[in-house]
Parts: structure tokens; C-alpha cells; sequence
């Protein structure tokens, strides 16, 4: 003996079986619909010719940029033009731009350095964050033996808490001394004797 189901049970089991097919037919059939957003031009197929960036912080004309492709975070920098404050150094110029982005140009913080060597005040110095080595040439307070050339070949933006020795003329000279003496200690050792 089999148990019978009423008829009413049966009309909800058909009911839902209908509804989890015609679910499933929703789900196969339909195409997934993003926010504009979210889309890329590659997912469309179309070639991606123009991006649309925005950029905020120390510049004079803050705003959204419809740029090409090929543009890069530099370009977009100058278009907008960085205000005096702008602390370029922590901004990534050689990244790589996309569509939607957004690009924050931070404003220049106090830095102290410290300052040794062939200078008239040795010691601590307070600079804005972004500045290069090379500008500290028009900063600091220079000894006629400094050399000043060894400063401005320097083009690496200073950190917090970094220290800069300025060498004198002397110790440029000596160095050199070194290391020719050096070279001819290396080539005047005697021969290594050989077997007989």
C-alpha cells in the first residue's frame, strides 16, 4: 500500500516546481545589467578612448577632466594646475590613470631635517614636505670649502627625520685620494708564487 497524496497538495507541489522553473528561466535568459559604473568599455567590446577623472586637493581648477587615454597622472596634474602648496612628492606621476578615478593632491606638510658638514649653521631644519635635495642649495648657508655641486646633482625628494651631510671640497678630494691608492694597492701586490 502507497500512500496517496490529496489532490490540493499536488496543485502546490506543481505550483512550485512551476514558479523554481520559471526562476531559473529568468536567471539563464536575462543579461546582467551593472551600474554604468561599473561597466568597461572592454565588457562592451568597444575600444576605450576617453576616460573620466576627477581631481580634488591643492590645485587651481579642481574638477572632472574627460581625458584621453594615452594621458598620464602628470599631464592631469598640469591641467589642473598645482597650487604652490601641493606636495607633488606624495602624488604617483607614473601610475597609470583609469576611467572613474579620483586623484587627491595632498597640500605640503612641515618636515625637520637634519643638516651637517660644510655649512655655517649645522643643525636641525624645518622644510615643507616636497621639497628636492637640489633646493636646499638656495636654503642653507654655505662654507666657502663646501661642495655645493655635490647638493644640486641631488634630485630625490626629502623624508622626515632625513640627514644631509654636505662635504667640503677637502673631503671630495681625499675620497678620490683613497680610492686611486686603493686601485694601487689592488694592482702592486706581488704575484702569487708558483710551483715548480
Amino acid at each position: 500500500m502507497t500512500p496517496k497524496l490529496p489532490f490540493f497538495e499536488w496543485c502546490i507541489i506543481i505550483l512550485f516546481c512551476g514558479i523554481l522553473a520559471l526562476l531559473a528561466c529568468f536567471a539563464l535568459l536575462r543579461k546582467p545589467s551593472y551600474p554604468a559604473s561599473q561597466t568597461t568599455n572592454q565588457e562592451l567590446n568597444h575600444p576605450v578612448t576617453q576616460l573620466q577623472v576627477t581631481i580634488t586637493g591643492e590645485v587651481f581648477r579642481p574638477g572632472t577632466y574627460e581625458l584621453d587615454v594615452n594621458t598620464t597622472l602628470k599631464d592631469l596634474i598640469e591641467l589642473a594646475d598645482p597650487l604652490p602648496s601641493a606636495d607633488l612628492s606624495r602624488v604617483n606621476s607614473r601610475r597609470k590613470l583609469y576611467d572613474g578615478q579620483s586623484v587627491y593632491v595632498p597640500p605640503k606638510t612641515p618636515l625637520t631635517i637634519t643638516i651637517l658638514g660644510a655649512v655655517q649653521n649645522p643643525g636641525t631644519l624645518q622644510i615643507m614636505s616636497g621639497t628636492r635635495v637640489y633646493e636646499l642649495a638656495n636654503q642653507i648657508a654655505f662654507l666657502p670649502e663646501a661642495d655645493i655641486q655635490s647638493i644640486r646633482k641631488k634630485r630625490r625628494y626629502l623624508k622626515e627625520g632625513d640627514l644631509i651631510n654636505v662635504p667640503s671640497k677637502k673631503e671630495k678630494s681625499n675620497k678620490k685620494k683613497k680610492q686611486v691608492q686603493q686601485k694601487k694597492t689592488i694592482n702592486t701586490k706581488a704575484p702569487a708564487k708558483q710551483c715548480e
